[in-house]
């Protein structure tokens, strides 16, 4: 879905579909219409993929059945998995929206969202490596990176026990990174949008 925003934005500046529709909106509210959209379309894919899910865990999964010894349950699951994962998509969806912004034609795309990829990789694959490190301080550490938490905790809370300060102090610092790269996006987006000279 990041792509998806990267890509709309950049197709619409080398079409140049841009200058007419900065003539009737402002470009901070075309944005937000296109992450909007997109995540509509992300989350309604998210909530039929739960539906299935909990379909196929009530009909087929027999009681206490386990996967590498941990009980396969969505009774751990709350309302803070769902939150942290609006927050990431939404920080995200930002961080590419900008990369669509500074390019001029679609072709540079791929290299202009590298950075943002590189980060969401490392983000991605930080879950993975909390999980195999076992306890420690380290997790909390992944666990309140704005970048990493959306990935990191959300797979803590459902396995394991998580101090309620932890998750707490996560959301604060997510929310404020989101702010702040929502109004440095705005800008920047903003000053770019009608830019077409080279990257």
């Amino acid at each position: 879905y990041g792509y998806s925003v990267a890509s709309s934005v950049a197709s619409e500046k080398s079409s140049r579909v841009m200058e007419t529709l900065v003539v009737s909106a402002k470009p901070r509210n075309i944005l937000a219409g296109k992450l909007l959209g997109t995540a509509f379309v992300g989350f309604a894919q998210l909530a039929v993929c739960a539906l299935f899910a909990v379909a196929c865990y009530t009909l087929l999964v027999p009681e206490g059945f386990t996967v590498a010894g941990m009980p396969l349950s969505f009774e751990t699951f709350t309302p803070l998995n769902a939150l942290l994962f609006v927050f990431g998509f939404f920080l995200y969806a930002l961080l590419y929206s900008i990369t669509g912004a500074m390019v001029s034609r679609t072709e540079d795309l791929g290299s202009a969202m590298a950075p943002v990829m590189t980060v969401n990789f490392v983000a991605f694959y930080s879950a993975y490596f909390v999980a195999l490190i076992g306890d420690g301080g380290l997790k909390d550490v992944f666990s309140l990176i704005p970048f990493t938490a959306p990935f990191v905790l959300p797979f803590r809370l459902l396995n394991e026990s998580v101090a309620w300060h932890v998750p707490v102090l996560a959301l604060l610092l997510l929310a404020a990174a989101f702010a702040l790269i929502a109004y440095a996006t705005m800008k920047i987006y903003s000053a770019s949008v009608l830019y077409y000279g080279q990257r």
